[in-house]
């Protein structure tokens, strides 16, 4: 029912359809200890300090308590396949990650789709995390980075590496 797997990538043509929206992975470290969590795909993304800081707030407890790393990307489609392309072109994000994609029109308005990437314990996860952030009837540090918050406290459960001492 996914355009992709574990074991199949993304199609070649959404790579192609898409190669000119998929940012790089978000690990550039300036000021000493900062990195922009918050990426922009075909669009700016207004106050992209609050969004950061925000999300750098958040992690100042989350971070070292769930052992997990925020990413949020910003997407100009209506085509939630882009999805598919950036999970592809990312290779899942980082073992840590939670890496939340929103397709955006207007920044004043409701999400039009909603997809996140993290390698969990909890399946269910993803699917709330996506619920919560479609519900949202606008898009702003103070609604986005809550509800990102909140699920990540409830239900991310960080796989240990023992988990793939299977692959040494």
């Amino acid at each position: 029912a996914v355009p992709n797997s574990l074991f199949r990538p993304a199609q070649e043509s959404l790579r192609t359809r898409f190669a000119s929206m998929i940012p790089t992975y978000p690990g550039h470290i300036y000021d000493i200890y900062r990195v922009n969590r918050v990426v922009g795909a075909g669009i700016s993304v207004p106050n992209a300090n609050q969004w950061n800081a925000a999300l750098s707030e958040m992690l100042k407890a989350l971070g070292p308590s769930h052992q997990v790393n925020a990413v949020v990307v910003f997407a100009k489609t209506d085509d939630p396949n882009y999805f598919y392309a950036l999970q592809d072109a990312w290779i899942n994000g980082k073992k840590n990650d939670v890496v939340l994609v929103v397709g955006v029109d207007d920044f004043s308005k409701a999400p039009l789709w909603v997809e996140a990437m993290a390698l969990t314990k909890n399946n269910l996860f993803q699917v709330k995390l996506t619920d919560r952030v479609r519900a949202l009837s606008e898009l702003t540090p103070a609604t986005v980075v809550p509800a990102l918050e909140d699920t990540i406290r409830s239900d991310f459960q960080r796989r240990p590496m023992a988990d793939f001492k299977y692959l040494e």
